[in-house]
């Protein structure tokens, strides 16, 4: 439902001329119908998020054509054209805007804060797992057994015992030993 051209020049330019009324046909019977037009053109069937619609941005676009009447000059150029061009920027920004203000949800909030190891604390406590791994490797094979019961497996020293054929003293004097020899190593770098 355009107006003819020359009436839709005639309409736009009685507006530019801020002639008392002249605003309310032009908007009604060019702008709004070409605004919708373009908008429904550049969001493309989707709203750039819930909160700014479709209508929403026609309004803006509106605003913003009746805004830039004064500037318009008709040297060859189609109103449509004019028209476009700020429909087109009005759909950027509100896109642009959407995705700066795009909102993640989040599940409840937890009670209290996660005390868990993060990266940095759970890489710093597997290199040293690790240093401690190749350590218990340069003891003689009974105080990795006795080291490896007692403080990966957590037996008492009396099971650890049971199962190496020791008495639970000779256990805690192995234990000792190798304890000292890892310190020792430690210390030297070695």
């Amino acid at each position: 439902m355009t107006a003819p051209v020359i009436e839709k020049d005639a309409l736009i330019a009685a507006a530019q001329r801020n002639e008392p009324g002249a605003v309310d046909a032009p908007i009604r019977e060019v702008i709004m119908p070409l605004a919708w037009r373009f908008c429904r053109r550049y969001a493309g069937g989707r709203a750039p998020d819930p909160a700014a619609d479709l209508d929403d941005m026609v309004q803006l676009v509106v605003l913003a054509v009746v805004g830039a009447l004064p500037s318009y000059r008709t040297d060859g150029g189609a109103f449509e054209a004019f028209v476009a061009g700020i429909a087109r920027h009005k759909a950027a920004d509100a896109f642009r805007g959407a995705a700066r203000n795009r909102s993640v949800p989040v599940a409840d909030f937890p009670e209290q804060a996660d005390r868990s190891a993060g990266p940095e604390l759970s890489a710093l406590q597997a290199e040293r797992a690790a240093l401690a791994k190749r350590l218990i490797a340069t003891l003689p094979e009974r105080q990795q057994q006795i080291l490896t019961l007692r403080l990966i497996h957590q037996l008492s020293a009396a099971e650890t015992g049971a199962a190496l054929g020791m008495t639970e003293g000779a256990v805690r004097v192995a234990q000792h030993r190798a304890l000292t020899a890892l310190r020792a190593r430690l210390a030297e770098g070695t």
